[in-house]
């Protein structure tokens, strides 16, 4: 159990730095038209943003809240605006790892970790 618990970090390492490689080319590319309404959104001023994702955007408002506190702190660039998008999804990636590890072993575990950080809609959306 306790070499379990050695390589447990380690793997969670290594199906991240596998989900990095697959997600580095999509992080460098320009904004797409749904980003940059999402990047002009939470510039407005706050009474404003919360009027126009009220009565003109059809998705709830949480998405534009988070990424408005998420760009006050780490900016408005493009990797800074996609990093909250990775963020979520690592954590994604980090929740079936113990989710499977739960019901299986770590190995068993990092396969579907590595699965899921290599799901094409999941790299790409």
């Amino acid at each position: 159990m306790v070499w379990e618990r050695l390589k447990w970090p380690s793997a969670l390492a290594f199906v991240f730095g596998v989900s990095l490689l697959f997600r580095l080319p999509v992080l460098l590319e320009s904004f797409w038209i749904d980003e940059v309404m999402s990047a002009a959104i939470i510039a407005d001023p706050w009474d404003i943003m919360l009027t126009r994702i009220g009565f003109t955007d059809v998705h709830p408002p949480g998405y534009y809240l988070l990424l408005r506190l998420w760009a006050s702190l780490f900016g408005t660039g493009d990797l800074a605006l996609r990093s909250l998008s990775l963020s979520a999804g690592l954590v994604a990636i980090g929740l079936v790892m113990i989710w499977v590890r739960s019901y299986s072993t770590l190995s068993i575990a990092c396969v579907a970790g590595v699965l899921l950080a290599s799901l094409p809609f999941h790299v790409h959306y």
